[in-house]
């Protein structure tokens, strides 16, 4: 029982951190689309009260986002989540330094992507080692 709740904990985590970047990249590809829109409007309604209250709220930008999302051990067990010990820490962040220097490997991630294209997501623990 005690592994199924883990395995729950995990999937709860990592689904919040899917929802949030899938939300921020979400509104970003708005606001990247309202910029162009704004930027198509005809001289006599750029200036607007309306277009540069929108012009406010586009803030249109390229963004990559890279995940460096932990993944339990098969050996961690439910105190992963309160387990602060000097040798669990040190493990902890040797594992975010491994997962940080894989990503390194990959500088055509850290390149601006298009901002058309909205935010980029990579996570170097895909499997198939694509953009999430």
């Amino acid at each position: 029982m005690s592994e199924v709740l883990e395995r729950q904990k995990d999937i709860t985590y990592s689904s919040r951190t899917r929802f949030n970047t899938d939300k921020v990249t979400y509104e970003q590809t708005l606001r990247n689309q309202l910029v162009t829109l704004l930027d198509r409007l005809p001289d006599d309604l750029r200036d607007t009260p309306e277009a540069r209250a929108l012009r406010r709220a586009a803030c249109g930008a390229a963004i990559n986002i890279i995940h460096l999302i932990y993944r339990r051990k098969s050996y961690e067990r439910d105190s992963k989540d309160y387990e602060f010990s000097n040798a669990a820490m040190r493990e902890h962040w040797e594992s975010g330094l491994a997962d940080t220097l894989a990503t390194l490997d990959h500088p055509e991630w850290l390149a601006m992507p298009s901002r058309l294209d909205g935010p980029v997501t990579h996570d170097v623990l895909r499997a198939d080692g694509k953009p999430a």
